[in-house]
């Protein structure tokens, strides 16, 4: 994220419902509206990158502005496709995440905030070793699922956490609160899901 703190201080936002850019993942989007097609011509125009954001279920459809959730996963444009109609589709990249500060007043049509990043460091190896460790064991409790368990536990450094809180996380109230979550933040998360899993299986305690 060291790259992208200077971007953050107005970072263009596409607030969605039920929508979380989870880290280590991708979001397709069907961009229609008008003031979010020109959020997608100024992003494409510039570096790529945007913000999405969840809405608060308390919003207005009336709202113009209708508030949003601080938590805020970052994405780059790598897939744009431009229809006819001016419609887009268009993939996002997860390439950080951060948490809204304040909206600025700006003269676009679409919103920009002023956010912070959420440290997304790179663990010892020995931060990850209980993770890999109930992994296996739930593999070894649920025989079928032993072959991903082995392949899941391979998986290196942070990627392995993350891929396991897009199986655990389905809800976009648990997403928000792993997405923001720094590093050791997000393993616990991670971690405590699996012992859950691992109590609910018996598993705990054995080898």
């Amino acid at each position: 994220m060291n790259d992208l703190g200077a971007r953050l201080h107005a970072l263009p936002v596409f607030p969605l419902p039920g929508a979380v850019l989870m880290p280590s993942s991708v979001l397709p989007l069907h961009v229609f509206e008008p003031r979010y097609r020109e959020l997608l011509k100024a992003v494409l125009a510039s570096d790529g990158l945007m913000g999405i954001a969840t809405l608060d279920r308390a919003a207005s459809d009336a709202d113009d502005a209708p508030p949003i959730h601080p938590e805020i996963g970052v994405g780059k444009v790598v897939q744009s496709e431009t229809l006819p109609d001016g419609r887009s589709n268009v993939v996002l990249l997860h390439v950080g995440s951060a948490r809204a500060v304040r909206e600025l007043h700006v003269d676009t049509p679409y919103r920009v905030f002023a956010t912070q990043p959420i440290a997304e460091d790179e663990p010892a190896e020995a931060a990850l070793a209980g993770v890999r460790a109930m992994v296996l064991q739930l593999g070894a409790a649920t025989p079928s699922a032993g072959p991903e368990a082995q392949r899941l536990a391979a998986v290196p450094g942070m990627d392995l956490v993350h891929s396991l809180a897009r199986r655990m996380f389905q809800s976009s109230d648990e997403q928000r609160a792993y997405l923001g979550c720094d590093t050791p933040g997000r393993i616990r998360l991670v971690s405590d899901g699996l012992a859950t899993l691992l109590a609910s299986t018996g598993a705990i305690g054995d080898a």
